[in-house]
């Protein structure tokens, strides 16, 4: 240990002779050993020059006077440090405070760390320990709330242990300013068309902090923040979104509890939730029951080797919890380095609990609330974004979500489909359709439906176009088509516009046949041709008169009119009269 570096004011000897203490402009006092001319211990806690030490009480003690204006007392006897004064805020933001204070006499031991606690307001219960190095009389404390009062104390360690708390510090409270960020808003609900959020912010302390509104922006399927895609609503609107999801989750809880567990494609994603911590739960006792037969099976190792103490097996595990031993004690010295560094350290429980103690404590007056963000396309991945307006202003933008998929559904209803004119023969056309917008599942498979007849024709997605064969000439046609994807088939689309096959003159007739006569007349019998899509509306008739001596050529044409009204049969009787 080093001595004075600067000018010594005073100094005095105890009464045994055997120690000097000196003091001068430093503002500290050293204890001397005069035997060895070597220091012994130094104390700190005055603000200016000391020019007056002295020994009291038989040397178990020391009184000292400053230019600070305070006279201190300073005990050789270890115990643990006195309480300091009322620590003060000297700087303050919307979400900080800069805390100091004062060493308090550590009593002939160095002050190793500093705990501070503090409360919002004055009612609430102090927590939230810090730890901080003994050598630092001031800390930054961070995450607070803005526009809330808090209360600070503070107590010393030393080697004898933990001294007692200050008095708590008067309210201070954060400045008041646009609001802070909210916390990353986690997604609750995950449908076809919408996303539900959930978000945390606090309630007003100090008049004019209060959050009025909140502002919900979103990007996906296309869209960027920076398009200004956003949602405005009202603080009263958000609680209340958020007390509907509370009525739907208790809802879907209680369908699951009466359908005893089992749920349907398409529930809630934190029902989903639900079942996937019935199965860890499931495993975790599976866990349990091979931990507890492996803990039997190493006391029933351990009792072999207390039987035989020599056997390289005893000693090997003797080895291994001397290592489990050395590991502890190792962690437990990592532990105390972290609080002389003035990291903050959990009280008591793991750190995940502990983490989650000083965020409740540190937002008592957080309140929940909900959007559900609608209008979403099926099968996109969006993310969400929420700030907070207050009358002061729109404060920034909370980290946005994890990019979320909204579920999937079947495809939209298709367009009707068309049929190329000219493709179209006397007995075939050739349909097409376009794939409709798939509403995030990839479409599979399409039917196509004859309208004339019902007739429903199945295809995969590779076709788009097809060509109908075997149709009737001059004859009317619509279609239909559905589209399909692991979700389920689309509604059918509207019909297409009825396209009429080509149409020509009708085929050959058969062969006329007399079926009754007159002096003057004949009666011929034909069977009716195919009309080839064109309607019938008469028959031309030649003869020939056929003799023993010439055969004459065709001639004497007569035409036969048949009457639009009337129902052409399959065969037709010819009236042939004079001057036939």
């Amino acid at each position: 240990m080093l001595g004075h570096t600067e000018s010594v004011m005073t100094v005095a000897f105890s009464d045994e002779g055997q120690r000097l203490i000196s003091a001068g402009l430093e503002n500290n006092i050293l204890v001397w050993n005069i035997s060895s001319g070597e220091p012994l211990r130094r104390f700190y806690g005055h603000d200016d020059a000391i020019y007056r030490v002295a020994f009291i009480n038989n040397a178990s003690g020391i009184i000292s006077c400053s230019m600070d204006k305070t006279v201190k007392t300073w005990y050789l006897t270890p115990q643990p440090p006195a309480p300091p004064e009322k620590p003060l805020v000297v700087h303050k933001t919307q979400c900080t405070m800069l805390l100091t204070w004062r060493s308090p006499p550590a009593f002939n031991e160095t002050i190793t760390a500093f705990r501070i606690q503090w409360r919002v307001g004055i009612r609430q219960e102090f927590g939230n320990d810090i730890t901080t190095p003994g050598r630092d009389f001031k800390r930054t404390i961070t995450g607070l709330v803005p526009g809330t009062p808090y209360q600070f104390r503070v107590c010393a360690v030393n080697r004898m242990g933990v001294g007692k708390w200050s008095e708590p510090s008067p309210q201070f409270i954060t400045e008041i300013d646009v609001p802070q960020p909210v916390d990353r808003p986690d997604v609750h609900e995950v449908n076809a068309h919408s996303i539900g959020i959930a978000w945390s912010a606090p309630t007003a302390t100090v008049e004019g902090s209060s959050i009025t509104r909140f502002v919900i922006q979103l990007a996906g399927h296309g869209i960027h923040f920076e398009d200004g895609v956003q949602q405005v609503i009202t603080w009263q609107e958000a609680r209340g979104y958020h007390q509907q999801f509370m009525k739907r989750k208790k809802a879907q809880l209680d369908q699951m509890a009466a359908g005893g567990g089992e749920l349907m494609a398409g529930d809630n994603e934190s029902i989903l939730f639900l079942k996937k911590q019935a199965r860890q739960k499931r495993q975790e006792m599976l866990l349990r029951k091979e931990k507890e037969r492996k803990e039997k099976e190493k006391q029933r190792e351990l009792r072999e080797l207390m039987d035989n103490p020599m056997s390289p097996e005893a000693i090997k595990a003797r080895a291994k919890a001397k290592r489990k031993e050395q590991r502890r004690k190792e962690r437990e010295m990592e532990q105390a380095e972290a609080e002389a560094r003035g990291d903050i350290v959990p009280q008591g429980g793991d750190s995940q609990s502990g983490a989650v103690e000083k965020k409740d404590a540190k937002a008592g007056n957080m309140v929940n609330l909900y959007y559900l963000y609608e209008g979403l396309e099926p099968g996109y991945e969006y993310r969400l974004r929420v700030a907070a307006i207050s009358g002061v202003g729109q404060g920034d933008w909370s980290p946005t979500t994890w990019s979320t998929m909204t579920q999937p559904t079947r495809p939209v209803r298709p367009n009707a489909p068309e049929v190329d004119m000219d493709s179209v023969t006397k007995t075939s056309m050739m349909v097409r359709w376009l794939t409709p917008h798939e509403n995030g599942s990839a479409v599979i498979k399409f039917l196509l439906k004859s309208c004339h007849d019902g007739h429903v024709s199945k295809f995969n997605h590779n076709y788009t176009s097809i060509r109908f064969e075997d149709l009737e000439p001059g004859k009317s046609y619509s279609f239909q088509v559905q589209a399909g994807n692991v979700m389920g088939v689309s509604e059918w689309s509207k019909k297409s516009t009825a396209v009429k096959t080509l149409t020509s003159i009708s085929e050959r007739p058969g062969r006329p046949r007399i079926f009754s006569s007159g002096i003057t007349w004949i009666i011929l019998h034909v069977d009716r041709p195919f009309d080839n899509g064109a309607r019938i509306t008469g028959f031309r008739v030649q003869r020939r008169e056929i003799s023993m001596y010439h055969k004459a050529s065709w001639g004497h044409e007569v035409l036969v009119e048949v009457p639009p009204m009337r129902r052409i049969s399959s065969a037709e009787d010819l009236m042939l009269e004079p001057p036939f």
